[in-house]
């Protein structure tokens, strides 16, 4: 894994709400993982397949090449996004001793 723990569960706690919201933040400003790797892949390939096309062929754009991995996301429940909140609560709670989730 990316980063270095193979037990999420592990990491979990080893890692503080901030830090996870910070990572999500850095992650906003420079994606890093699978899905950037596979636009790098997409890159190299597009500059590949146009320096190999034929003279009255049509420049392939990065689109062409990039994987389609997108999923159409189902709709959430307001009961399911309610559970969300509350583990992000919960995370929250976790970075201060002696705060429960109830306090925030």
């Amino acid at each position: 894994m990316t980063t270095g723990h193979v037990n999420v569960k592990a990491m979990l706690k080893l890692f503080t709400a901030k830090q996870f919201f910070d990572w999500q933040a850095y992650y906003q400003l420079e994606p890093f993982g699978g899905e950037r790797d596979d636009l790098n892949a997409a890159n190299v390939a597009q500059v590949v397949a146009n320096v190999n096309r034929g003279k009255n062929q049509r420049p392939y754009t990065l689109d062409d090449m990039r994987l389609k991995w997108e999923q159409e996301r189902p709709e959430r429940t307001s009961e399911q996004l309610f559970a969300m909140l509350k583990l992000i609560a919960a995370a929250h709670a976790n970075d201060e001793p002696g705060r429960k989730v109830e306090d925030l």
